[in-house]
């Protein structure tokens, strides 16, 4: 693959990944109101759909790391990072790069907190069954 063709496939996956991000994010707050209906078949679901994301995310994720150690490969010193590869741009596509990583970074930390957010809600809930189901776990029971 060409150095032209290498960047080119990086710049695309950037944007798709901001697209899969966005149908993260759609199904991230899915999740949570199937959790809040108690709705366990769109739960499962949802977390079928969201596990689909992550895993095109981490494939491109893998092949944006090789294409940035390929392309920085003659530039000893340089730790492979979009950063250090975005450096060595001109400048309007330098620019155009960095905003374009920049807002994929922001939809990455938002589905993060998104997640956080799913997660603990779940966990709460779990906890609220098993209280009901089994009682507390520290009750002081009288001898």
């Amino acid at each position: 693959m060409t150095a032209k063709a290498q960047w080119r496939q990086l710049l695309q996956d950037i944007h798709s990944d901001q697209a899969d991000y966005r149908q993260l994010q759609l199904a991230l707050e899915q999740q949570f109101s199937a959790a809040l209906a108690h709705d366990a078949a769109a739960l499962s679901w949802h977390a079928d759909r969201i596990g689909q994301l992550v895993a095109q995310l981490q494939q491109r994720r893998l092949r944006r790391e090789q294409l940035a150690r390929q392309l920085l490969a003659g530039n000893v010193g340089r730790k492979p990072s979009l950063t250090a590869l975005f450096a060595l741009l001109p400048e309007p596509a330098r620019l155009r790069c960095q905003q374009q990583w920049q807002a994929l970074q922001e939809l990455a930390a938002d589905c993060k907190r998104l997640n956080e957010r799913n997660g603990q809600l779940l966990l709460n809930q779990h906890e609220c069954y098993q209280r009901v189901l089994f009682g507390e776990s520290d009750t002081y029971a009288a001898p």
